[in-house]
């Protein structure tokens, strides 16, 4: 892996977009070296959080928001990004971009109020989709988040990683992920973790359930061919039986006829016969009452309308006397009513000779209706009717002018046919009777034939039962024979499961062998690296014996000449700073990892003969990529002559303090 380009906006003193180009410069063998000088507070440790949280993005937003350039934040600028390429060993060229913003500006949003985005470019094609997960499983394919600390480094702090309350808690998952051991380890727990789940899904067929789904799949055969035995002899008696009432039959038919066989015929032709009298009872009780009602009044039919004419006169009659005698009051009542005024006839009101001129009129008109004086003989009263005998008579009238004679002639018509299908159907009732000297073979014989039918139905009913249940009992045997067939699927799938866990047993056997051997060969290579390191490295190195790194514990111990172990606190700040230095660059040679070190201030804490050995034993041979982040007292002029065989470029961080903003400028401090 190489680093390309890192491009970073308003995050500390880099507002605009700031890009450092890590391919610039002397590119060639020999010349692994990437110098970025700057004074205190330009941004060198900016530049070493923009990459790891744009790997691996565990910068907390509270952190990032106080990160976010303060002169651009005033502006109401929250947007920040970073952007990291870098050259995977593959050749592929992947660019990770991670920025932050909000929707609202005003007021400044919380760090709660950061909206995330993460954009991977790979080969120049954006990565749809691309999720947090999904970059994490692709970016420890290259650099695991484990091991990043051995490469990417702060030098002031790493000292901290060799310290003995603290050793076996920082080293132990990170050493053994350098290693390789954290992977074959994860290996062993997914081989657990699908043991587990395996057990719970197997499925727990034997032999033993094989031979008793087989017991139950014979007994319910056997039942079946019970259930068709009794089929077959229902099937038997029921041939038996249709040959016993063919015979019964035939004897009957020689003997009777055929109405006299059929008892239900006979039953009916009774039952018809007695319909047939309820009919002619009702037909000639409706002409006894038409008689009674109709006939007496019907032979007057001709003088009816006279009678209705002459009572409707005498009624108009006494209409007519009731208004006269009233005639005075009502001709009073009238006048009143016309002459009030503003009604219809009056517009004023009326005078009193006017009025007795209208009252004379209206009494006129009154006793002299009705007038008909052409008709005036008809007008005698002859019979002298209430009003309400006049209405009963009139609704006689009426009933007897409504009444349909038609209908009566079809009563006659209608009980004359009964009468003739009545004699029909006694006639044929005879016909069926059978003869009291024949009574009793006839019984006889109807008696048998009932019998020998009601057995017959009886065994056909048991044909039918029978059937039902050997079919009941066929779906029993499909469902015990498919229960049988997954049995023995299941007793297959069963031993291939046992065979599948046992091999899982067996790398998980094999591979913590391999664990345990595998982390002595590591640990020897890391002790050897390790110590040939710090001999180059440390001015009393050639006063240690041997570097020690227990396989368990992952516990580091040095040992002088003496073979006394040198307790890491009794060092000097100096000698543990090389002494961590010199363990990771063990660790990255034992991993084999060609990834890129990064290193910030890494010479502040050490005298010159420390500078003098990191700056011409560690820097050349650290990485096949090394970025170095110094001050000018760190990497002064002496250390940057030693330097310059091996730089590929060097670049310095200037901050204005008048925009208060830091850029990138060519050349170190004094090129």
């Amino acid at each position: 892996m190489r680093l390309l380009r890192l491009a970073i906006e308003n995050y500390k003193c880099f507002q605009d977009r700031t890009e450092i180009n890590f391919t610039a410069g002397r590119v060639e063998p020999g010349r692994n070296i990437f110098l970025i000088g700057g004074m205190n507070g330009t941004g060198k440790t900016a530049i070493m959080e923009a990459i790891n949280f744009c790997l691996y993005g565990e910068k907390k937003a509270v952190m990032l928001k106080d990160g976010m350039n303060k002169e651009q934040e005033n502006k109401h600028n929250v947007r920040c990004s970073i952007e990291l390429s870098f050259e995977t060993d593959e050749g592929s060229d992947v660019t990770v971009r991670r920025s932050w913003t909000a929707h609202a500006l005003f007021p400044p949003p919380s760090a709660d109020e950061l909206i995330e985005d993460l954009t991977v470019v790979v080969d120049g094609n954006r990565t749809s989709g691309m999720s947090e997960e999904r970059w994490a499983e692709y970016r420890d394919s290259l650099i695991p988040q484990t091991v990043a600390q051995f490469f990417f480094f702060d030098g002031e702090k790493i000292q901290q990683i060799v310290a003995d309350k603290d050793s076996k808690k920082t080293l132990t998952e990170s050493m053994e992920a350098v290693l390789g051991i954290r992977i074959v380890r994860k290996l062993i727990d997914d081989l657990r973790k699908i043991q587990i789940t395996g057990k719970k899904a197997r499925c727990d067929t034997s032999e033993k359930d094989i031979d008793w789904q087989k017991k139950q799949l014979e007994a319910f055969m056997a039942k079946l061919a019970k259930k068709k035995e009794l089929v077959e002899k229902a099937r038997h008696d029921m041939r038996e039986f249709e040959a016993e009432l063919g015979t019964l039959e035939k004897s009957f038919s020689e003997r009777f006829s055929p109405d006299q066989k059929d008892g239900t015929k006979r039953d009916e032709l009774t039952r018809q016969e007695m319909r047939l009298e309820n009919q002619l009872s009702q037909i000639h009780k409706h002409l006894r009452e038409f008689a009674e009602r109709i006939l007496p009044l019907s032979l007057l039919a001709t003088h009816l309308p006279d009678l209705r004419r002459q009572l409707e006169a005498e009624q108009k009659a006494v209409v007519s006397a009731a208004v006269k005698d009233e005639a005075d009051a009502l001709a009073a009542a009238i006048v009143e009513a016309a002459a009030y005024p503003n009604t219809v006839c009056c517009r004023e009101k009326m005078s009193q000779s006017a009025r007795e001129e209208l009252r004379n009129r209206v009494l006129a008109v009154i006793r002299h209706f009705p007038e008909e004086p052409a008709r005036a003989e008809e007008h005698l009263e002859l019979l002298q009717l209430s009003p309400t005998d006049a209405a009963r008579v009139l609704d006689r009238i009426n009933e007897i002018e409504r009444s349909d004679s038609a209908g009566f002639s079809a009563l006659f018509r209608h009980k004359a046919e009964l009468a003739f299908e009545l004699e029909n159907v006694k006639e044929q009732v005879k016909k069926a009777s059978v003869a009291d000297s024949d009574k009793e073979a006839f019984d006889r014989l109807q008696s048998e034939i009932k019998s020998y039918s009601t057995q017959l139905g009886k065994k056909r009913d048991e044909e039918s039962r029978y059937i039902d249940e050997c079919r009941e009992i066929e779906k029993e045997i499909e469902e015990q024979q498919c229960s049988l067939d997954r049995a023995y699927r299941e007793l297959s799938v069963t031993k291939e499961h046992d065979a599948f866990l046992k091999q899982c047993q067996g790398l998980i056997d094999l591979f913590t062998e391999y664990v345990d051997l595998l982390r002595e060969s590591k640990i020897l290579t890391l002790q050897e690296r390790t110590f040939e390191m710090y001999r180059r490295l440390a001015s009393k190195g050639d006063l240690i014996e041997s570097v020690h790194i227990d396989p368990e514990s992952y516990r580091v111990t040095i040992k002088n000449l003496s073979g006394q172990e040198v307790a890491k606190h009794n060092l000097s700040a100096g000698e543990k700073e090389v002494f961590a230095i010199s363990l990771l660059w063990g660790l990255a040679q034992t991993s084999e990892l060609e990834l890129p070190v990064v290193i910030d201030t890494p010479l502040s804490r050490l005298d010159s003969k420390h500078r003098d050995r990191i700056v011409t034993d560690y820097f050349p041979n650290a990485a096949l990529q090394v970025v170095v982040l110094s001050t000018d007292t760190e990497v002064d002029r002496q250390h940057f002559s030693k330097l310059a065989p091996h730089l590929q470029n060097s670049i310095r961080l200037q901050f204005d303090k008048t925009r208060k903003l830091t850029t990138i400028e060519e050349g170190y401090f004094w090129e």
